[in-house]
C-alpha cells in the first residue's frame, strides 16, 4: 500500500498507509479527523484541504492527478499559496506516488476561508441575477477572518428605465456581522435615463458615503434561490449620504447635498414574518444649510413611511410620521409635523392628523410655478383650504373627520381639492400650448 507523510504546521509530521486510489482527503479524515480541513467534503467548493506538495514529488503528482480550472479558482482563496500548492481532494494517491510528502500551511482555520468563498460565490450569484451578466470579481482576504474584501470591476445594472454604472464597487464585510457595506472608490456613478428624452446624470460622491445592505443572516450562511425575492434575503436597505453632487449634462443642473456633523440617509426596512404578512418601512432623513450661523434655517427633513400587508385578511396598514419637515428660505418657508396611522387603502379613513404652515405662501408658489394664470389659481386654492391666514401665511391639517367620512385638507375635502388641482393642472397645459 502507498505511504503518505504529513508534515504539520508545527513541523511534526505522521505518516499513513492509504488505498490504491484514495484522495488525500479521505486519507487523512480516516486516519486522523483533525489532521485536514475538508469543509466542502471534496466537493471542491472550498479550499480548506489546501497542502504544499513536497517539490520531489509534484510533477509525478500533476501527471497522475491534473490540476483543473476549478481547482485553480478555489486555490487562488488559499492562505500561504505556493507553486506547489494542491487540494487534498483532488489527489489520489497511487503506488506512482508512494512515499508522498506534502505539508499542511499554518494558516487561519479554513472555515473562514470556506466562509469566505461562500460569500463570494453568494456575491456573483446575486449580480448574476440582477443583471444577467457576469463581472469580475477580486477579493482581498489579507484581513481574515475579521474582514472580507471584494472588488466588483465595471459593474453595470440596467433595465428598460435607466442604466447605472461606474469603475468599479468595494465590498466589505466583518466578522459575524450581518451587514455588507459597498463603497464607490472611484467617487463617479453614470446614470443614463432612457426614454423619449436620454438624459446623461453624472453624480460625484464623498469618500464615506456608501450603502449599508443588512441580511437576514451572515452572508456565509445565506444561500441563493432564484425563485426567492429580495424580501428573503434582506432586512434593511439604507443609503448613507456625506456629500453629492449630480449634473444632468442635457440642461446643466445641478443636484447637490450637503452634511453637518452626521450623514443624510435613506432607508428601507423589509420585514416577512412567520404568518405571511409583509411590511415595509421608509425613513427619510436629511439636514442641509448654507449658513453654518443658523444652520437650522435651512433645510430639515426626518419622515418615516410603515406599510404593512396582511395577507390572511386580504387588507393593508399604513402608517406616516413627520417628525421634522422644515424648509426655510429668505423668502418663504415650510414647516409640518404629525403623522398619518391605521391608513385604510378601502375606506380612505385614517387617525391622527399632519399639520402644515407655510410663511409667504405667494413666494412659494412663484418659486415653483413663476408668474402666470396658473400661480394665481394656486394662491386662490392655498387660500381657500387655509384654516388660519394670517398676513401672508397659511396653516392647515391633513386629517379625517369620522362624523363626515371623509378627508380633508384643511377646509377642502380631497374630492374638492382634486377637482381644483384638476382644473389648475388644466390651465398649466392650455398656457404651455399657447
Amino acid at each position: 500500500m502507498p505511504s503518505v507523510t504529513f508534515v504539520l504546521p508545527d513541523g511534526s509530521k505522521k505518516s499513513y498507509e492509504a488505498a490504491e486510489g484514495e484522495t488525500l482527503l479521505n486519507l487523512a479524515h480516516r486516519s486522523d479527523p483533525d489532521l485536514l480541513e475538508g469543509a466542502c467534503e471534496g466537493s471542491l467548493a472550498c479550499s480548506t484541504c489546501h497542502v504544499i506538495v513536497d517539490p520531489e514529488f509534484y510533477d509525478a503528482v500533476e501527471t497522475h492527478n491534473p490540476i483543473s480550472d476549478e481547482e485553480n479558482d478555489m486555490l487562488d482563496l488559499a492562505f500561504g499559496l505556493t507553486e506547489t500548492s494542491r487540494l487534498g481532494c483532488q489527489i489520489k494517491i497511487t503506488k506512482d506516488i508512494d512515499g508522498l510528502c506534502v505539508t499542511i500551511p499554518r494558516a487561519y482555520s479554513g472555515f473562514w476561508y470556506f466562509s469566505a468563498c461562500k460569500v463570494k460565490n453568494l456575491l456573483a450569484e446575486t449580480i448574476l441575477y440582477i443583471n444577467d451578466e457576469k463581472f469580475d470579481i477580486s477579493h482581498d482576504f489579507s484581513g481574515l477572518p475579521s474582514n472580507l474584501i471584494f472588488r466588483v470591476t465595471n459593474p453595470k445594472f440596467s433595465n428598460e428605465q435607466l442604466t447605472i454604472s461606474s469603475d468599479a464597487l468595494l465590498i466589505k464585510n466583518r466578522l459575524f456581522d450581518k451587514s455588507v457595506y459597498i463603497y464607490i472608490p472611484s467617487n463617479e456613478v453614470n446614470i443614463v435615463v432612457h426614454g423619449d428624452e436620454k438624459k446623461n446624470i453624472k453624480c460625484h460622491t464623498n469618500d464615506s458615503s456608501h450603502f449599508v445592505v443588512r441580511l437576514n443572516d451572515l452572508p456565509s450562511s445565506l444561500r441563493f434561490n432564484r425563485n426567492s425575492t429580495v424580501i428573503d434575503y434582506i432586512d434593511t436597505l439604507r443609503y448613507e449620504d456625506y456629500g453629492l453632487k449630480c449634473d444632468v449634462s442635457e440642461n446643466q443642473q445641478s443636484v447637490i447635498t450637503e452634511v453637518n456633523d452626521k450623514s443624510n440617509y435613506i432607508q428601507f426596512h423589509l420585514d416577512k414574518e412567520p404568518s405571511g404578512n409583509t411590511k415595509l418601512g421608509f425613513d427619510f432623513y436629511t439636514y442641509r444649510y448654507k449658513n453654518t450661523a443658523s444652520p437650522e434655517s435651512y433645510l430639515s427633513i426626518d419622515t418615516k413611511f410603515d406599510y404593512e400587508f396582511v395577507n390572511h385578511i386580504s387588507a393593508s396598514r399604513v402608517n406616516f410620521n413627520i417628525e421634522k419637515f422644515l424648509i426655510q428660505s429668505n423668502n418663504f418657508s415650510l414647516a409640518a409635523d404629525g403623522g398619518v396611522q391605521n391608513y385604510n387603502l378601502v375606506t380612505s379613513s385614517f387617525k391622527d392628523k399632519i399639520n402644515v404652515a407655510i410663511s409667504n405662501y405667494k413666494e412659494l408658489i412663484s418659486f415653483m410655478i413663476g408668474d402666470s394664470k396658473t400661480s394665481d389659481a394656486f394662491e386662490k386654492l392655498m387660500s381657500s383650504l387655509s384654516e388660519k391666514t394670517t398676513d401672508d401665511s397659511v396653516q392647515f391639517s391633513i386629517k379625517y373627520d369620522d362624523d363626515v367620512g371623509s378627508s380633508f385638507i384643511g377646509k377642502l375635502s380631497i374630492t374638492d381639492f382634486m377637482n381644483q388641482l384638476s382644473k389648475i393642472t388644466q390651465l398649466t397645459k392650455d398656457e404651455s400650448s399657447s
